[in-house]
């Protein structure tokens, strides 16, 4: 019994540059027995990428004894890439002037991202020569290099000093470049400007290979900075523009895209049930929102002014004012927090005098308190304080609750007990009636922070008071 495998001579591994044509390799075997050993080869070589591919060679004599070998063919990238400079090579720039540079074109047999590294340094403020190096490199570590070498001296005089047969050159141009700042459209045609006149002008929709792919797209117009192309479709789009001298802008890269944006919202709007006039009952004249809670007040409303609360996904309630003489209600409304304060600045008292009002409610379950600006008059001599009170659930008609007015007392809210210092007797409304209100029209301006807040109040003669109250403690008091 054979039991031996073939014998395969190794061979070295092959290195053949990107692109050449690959010729198998021939290996030598031997067996101890056959003559007829069979040899299989696997494997192939893309020339045309750089890279290591394996090349098996198995050989199998007649008693299935099999040997096995491998053989690589590494393919190479040994061409440099290469540089060239736009612009000048050597050139002179007067001292103190700036430096503008010109720019570089590179290329590869192979490779698409090419790596540039520009060193050195150019002092224009001081004279001398400077050389600046730039090295181009491949993925492959080929590399390329050139220099630009930038003289930096004083200008010459215009009259006197020496004189000389050679002129200066004048410093290069600014290199062209396409200035739109826009990285969008919402039109089908584009504007492409650029630093300077220039003469031809390309571009595709994708990305832009001017040199090879899309060499015949350039086309050639009148010498201008400004040039419309129209027609576009909703895309992205890459421009290049190039002047007479041949030199070519950076790529300009922009999407075209026509659809308007689309703005998502959520809007109220007045149900103008309650006016003689729908929609006119100066909906909105104020609003607030706090903790997914707006209001809107609607303080010219027919039946009874209003004011809407909304909360976040859902239309909520309507408030109708306590009553017609409440004029005005809604004219401010302020959230904070489970608290609605809304002002009705015209409020009519019993004899029809304008005292106004501030309303306390809770967001959720409706009227907490509501307090009034008041009158003042003189009785038997003595400095009494009245105040109006409304709604109080006792059949008493226009009842009046007595406060001593010196400084810091706490005035009554509705939900104080009814006293017998508060029935003001054998005072009628014929006489109330010739009292003048000290101030009026409570609930002009509101404002709210926390458990506290503020209301201001004025009279028809200009002046004007502040009322500091709490949510949390009945209690309302003018500072």
């Amino acid at each position: 019994m054979d039991t031996e495998a073939p014998t395969i001579l190794s061979i070295e591994d092959v290195t053949i540059p990107l692109g050449t044509n690959y010729i198998q390799a021939e290996i030598d075997f031997s067996d101890n027995y056959d003559e007829n050993s069979v040899l299989e080869v696997e494997g192939t070589v893309n020339i045309n990428e750089v890279g290591s591919y394996p090349i098996t060679f198995t050989v199998t004599d007649s008693s299935d004894n099999v040997s096995t070998f491998v053989h690589y063919v590494h393919v190479v990238d040994e061409i440099a890439p290469t540089i060239s400079l736009l612009g000048d090579a050597s050139l002179v720039v007067y001292r103190g002037r700036d430096y503008t540079e010109a720019g570089y074109e590179v290329s590869d047999n192979y490779d698409t991202e090419l790596v540039v590294t520009v060193s050195g340094i150019v002092d224009t403020d001081t004279d001398g020569t400077y050389t600046l190096v730039y090295i181009v490199s491949d993925s492959s570590g080929n590399q390329s290099s050139t220099e630009r070498v930038i003289t930096v001296k004083r200008k010459p005089s215009s009259s006197g000093g020496s004189s000389s047969s050679s002129s200066t050159p004048p410093p290069a141009p600014d290199p062209i470049a396409i200035s739109n700042t826009a990285s969008g459209l919402n039109d089908t045609e584009i504007t492409i400007n650029a630093n300077r006149a220039y003469t031809e002008i390309i571009y595709v929709s994708g990305i832009l290979d001017y040199e090879n792919e899309h060499s015949g797209l350039w086309e050639t117009i009148s010498a201008t900075s400004s040039f419309t192309v129209s027609g576009l479709m909703e895309t992205g789009y890459e421009f290049a523009v190039k002047d007479s001298t041949g030199q070519v802008s950076p790529i300009y890269s922009v999407v075209i895209d026509s659809t308007l944006p689309v703005v998502e919202t959520t809007y109220y709007t007045s149900t103008g049930t309650t006016d003689t006039i729908p929609g006119h009952d100066r909906y909105a004249n104020s609003v607030d929102y706090n903790d997914g809670v707006l209001t809107a007040g609607a303080p010219d409303a027919l039946s009874g002014e209003l004011v809407k609360i909304f909360r976040e996904g859902e239309q909520g309630q309507v408030i109708l004012s306590y009553s017609a003489t409440e004029i005005g209600f809604g004219s401010d409304a302020v959230v904070e927090g489970e608290y609605l304060l809304v002002g009705a600045p015209d409020a009519k008292g019993p004899n029809n005098e304008e005292i106004g009002e501030v309303s306390i409610y809770d967001a959720d379950s409706g009227i907490k308190e509501r307090t009034f600006s008041y009158s003042l008059f003189f009785n038997s001599g003595v400095n009494e304080h009245y105040m109006y009170v409304e709604g109080d659930g006792i059949s008493v008609p226009n009842t009046f609750r007595l406060i001593d007015i010196t400084y810091g007392s706490t005035y009554p809210t509705l939900t104080d007990p009814i006293t017998a210092n508060d029935l003001v007797l054998g005072i009628h409304n014929t006489a109330i009636a010739a009292l003048a209100p000290i101030d009026g029209h409570l609930g002009e301006n509101l404002d709210a922070d926390g458990d506290y807040f503020v209301a201001s109040s004025y009279t028809d003669s200009g002046l004007g008071f502040v009322y500091l109250g709490s949510f949390s403690d009945s209690g309302f008091r003018r500072i």
